[in-house]
């Protein structure tokens, strides 16, 4: 990963990310890591403690009708990536409690989730 202090960094607005080449890229340097050599593994091998604990994870992705990404977590949780209109979301909302998204379905310009029990949340939380 380059740090921005590198003289050949470019930032890019994420309005300008193309998202799918962004993890595609990501894919490719994770799989070369887990390829590496034995000797390579033991060398780089160092205790990484995640960020958030459990790790923050996504159940559901779907593209926007202009640009960017709605990703979906488990508690209901949107986020609007690369220039796509946050259009609201479930988590913390009463009606909400107790249940676990599963999946994201685009409704006109927004979206609806979808809990793992088949009720339909949105569009207009």
């Amino acid at each position: 990963m380059k740090s921005i202090l590198d003289p050949t960094f470019r930032y890019t607005s994420s309005a300008n990310t193309d998202l799918r080449k962004t993890f595609a890229r990501i894919r490719r340097e994770s799989r070369r890591q887990t390829q590496a050599s034995p000797r390579d593994e033991a060398e780089s091998t160092q205790k990484v403690t995640p960020m958030w604990d459990p790790p923050e994870c996504f159940v559901a992705a779907l593209d926007a009708p202009e640009k960017g990404v709605w990703l979906l977590k488990a508690d209901g949780a949107i986020f609007a990536l690369g220039g796509a209109d946050y259009k609201g979301a479930a988590n913390g909302k009463p009606y909400f409690v107790g249940r676990k998204a599963a999946r994201l379905e685009a409704s006109g310009d927004s979206y609806t989730i979808i809990a793992t029990s088949g009720e339909r949340y949105g569009p207009g939380f």
